[in-house]
């Protein structure tokens, strides 16, 4: 038989301009589906919980996210909603913030690039740029962890021990149970808080006992932009006064150790013969209501004064009017591994020492310490 007969016929039963046009028709519908989808199938539905991660913003920006906010993009036929929201501190007065979202979208098990995960036509993974855009507000973040499950963020409450030295009037108004707001929520409230004298008699030391709100983010646990690890700086604020202090403790409100009472020598040089007289025996230094130093002994002699002749010797006398002043005090020191502190501040031999009597304030050189106290 021939394959194409005196009628124009294929094989004596289709005519060859009806074939090829069929041909055609089928590479066109074979191309176009080839276009809409390279990778083979469309994929199933899914939804998978990112992490964004949306930098420093606005406080008024950041106001407007709220948990159950929900996006639909145009021609997107499936929407994106906020689960989890974390606020925390950041530079000047922008603020910090972190959204958990769970974005339905399309799964691919297999391609030429492997497994994907579309949303809006785009492929979601970590590391994407991605934007959070509702009628009220349109952020773009980073994603920086995408999984199966999980509706919240990974956030925790920290105790923590923070040391400052801050201005007298902001000493002054810290107080237990303020609290760092942002956007109208908590998100630090001080526990417990011990005031200490400083060099600088307008200024004192704090120690201050924090529950903040941690974020975990690759590489560490943040609060805002501050990485919470020993020795970090670490920022509070109220209405009423800011500070940022240094993290000295964490997992308690104080730093490590135990409180001891010692009892030390303390001698203070060369004073005027009116403040040598104003030191008394019991008089006691009080922070906050508690006890921290008690004088139990004094002993006054004539300060030293060194005097060279016109011969150049030189010669050691009593000063005409000022004296040296010894104390014994007894003092609640925090014995850690590293050794005793009172103030906050290492406690030894050769350091000096501020000692606030409220009428009078005595700075010396320690020149003992009596370990059985």
């Amino acid at each position: 038989m021939d394959v194409i007969d005196e009628d124009g016929r294929l094989f004596g039963l289709v005519n060859v301009i009806d074939a090829l046009v069929v041909l055609l028709v089928l590479a066109v519908a074979v191309a176009g589906f080839a276009l809409l989808d390279p990778f083979g199938p469309s994929g199933t539905e899914e939804s998978r919980f990112a992490t964004i991660d949306l930098g420093d913003q606005p406080q008024y920006v950041v106001d407007q996210i709220q948990r159950g906010d929900v996006m639909r993009p145009e021609r997107a036929t499936r929407n994106v909603t906020v689960t989890d929201v974390y606020v925390g501190p950041a530079n000047g007065e922008n603020v910090t913030a972190v959204v958990r979202a769970r974005i339905n979208g399309t799964f691919k098990e297999s391609g030429d690039s492997g497994p994907r995960f579309t949303y809006a036509g785009e492929r979601i993974t970590r590391g994407n740029a991605f934007t959070l855009e509702t009628d009220d507000y349109g952020i773009e973040g980073t994603i920086t962890r995408l999984s199966q499950d999980g509706t919240t963020l990974e956030t925790n409450t920290r105790q923590l021990a923070i040391e400052a030295t801050v201005p007298m009037t902001v000493a002054n108004e810290i107080a237990v149970e303020d609290t760092y707001n942002v956007g109208g929520d908590p998100i630090g409230t001080i526990r417990a808080v011990d005031t200490y004298p400083a060099d600088d008699p307008t200024t004192r030391r704090v120690t201050i006992g924090v529950d903040i709100r941690t974020i975990d983010r690759e590489g560490g646990e943040y609060f805002g932009t501050s990485r919470v690890s020993l020795g970090s700086a670490l920022p509070f604020e109220t209405d009423a006064y800011a500070l940022s202090g240094t993290i000295v403790a964490r997992g308690s409100h104080v730093p490590a150790g135990t409180t001891e009472t010692r009892t030390i020598l303390v001698r203070a040089d060369n004073v005027r013969p009116d403040f040598a007289d104003g030191i008394t025996e019991g008089m006691t230094e009080e922070i906050r209501g508690e006890t921290t130093g008690r004088i139990v002994e004094k002993r006054v002699e004539p300060a030293s004064v060194i005097l060279t002749s016109d011969g150049g010797d030189i010669f050691e006398r009593d000063h005409p009017r000022n004296k040296d002043v010894y104390l014994t005090v007894d003092v609640q020191v925090r014995e850690t591994m590293d050794g005793y502190q009172f103030h906050a501040r290492p406690l030894a031999e050769g350091n000096a020492i501020t000692l606030d009597f409220r009428t009078l304030t005595v700075q010396g050189t320690v020149s003992d310490i009596r370990a059985d106290g």
